[in-house]
């Protein structure tokens, strides 16, 4: 047995493998950025549940880690860039999908979908204008990505829904 066989080869495989891997995950994620980023642009009432569903399982995100007025914020686990910001966590809810969104006290909200970013409002909303997108909801997010009430840094962009309940 030769030195090629027992040690190129078995390298040679996993850097394949690892490769496929990266590529396939990258495929996956840019298909979720578009989907967020078509949501988000806010023409259509957003549609939560099943684009939130897919990331779970597909590993960007795992269970909630806060929810605040029925509305579910998962950390994201994989990086994905939406509207050119690469967001920390997504946000979202949708009815009908009562085993999915955990509910929190209170009249349930529209239905919307949401991204949280790093950034301040002001910096966050200009950017926003710059793509040609004013119809979103831009706030300081009031929570860290571990679920505690802080000064964070952070900020959510959403679009509600328009519908009336």
């Amino acid at each position: 047995m030769s030195i090629t066989s027992i040690f190129v080869k078995p390298a040679l495989i996993f850097a394949t493998s690892l490769l496929l891997a990266t590529a396939s995950n990258s495929v996956a994620g840019q298909s979720y950025s578009r989907s967020f980023e078509s949501q988000l642009r806010c023409s259509t009432d957003p549609e939560a549940g099943k684009l939130l569903i897919d990331l779970r399982g597909s590993g960007y995100i795992d269970r909630t880690y806060i929810v605040e007025d029925t509305i579910s914020y998962f950390k994201l686990l994989k990086p994905l860039v939406v509207l050119g910001f690469r967001p920390v966590a997504v946000f979202g809810f949708q009815e009908g999908y009562e085993k999915f969104f955990e509910r929190g006290p209170g009249t349930l909200p529209p239905e919307m979908i949401g991204i949280v970013v790093r950034g301040n409002q002001d910096s966050v909303k200009l950017r926003l204008r710059n793509l040609g997108i004013h119809n979103l909801e831009v706030e300081p997010h009031a929570y860290n990505t571990n679920g505690r009430s802080a000064k964070s840094g952070l900020v959510s962009i959403a679009c509600w829904s328009t519908r009336e309940k």
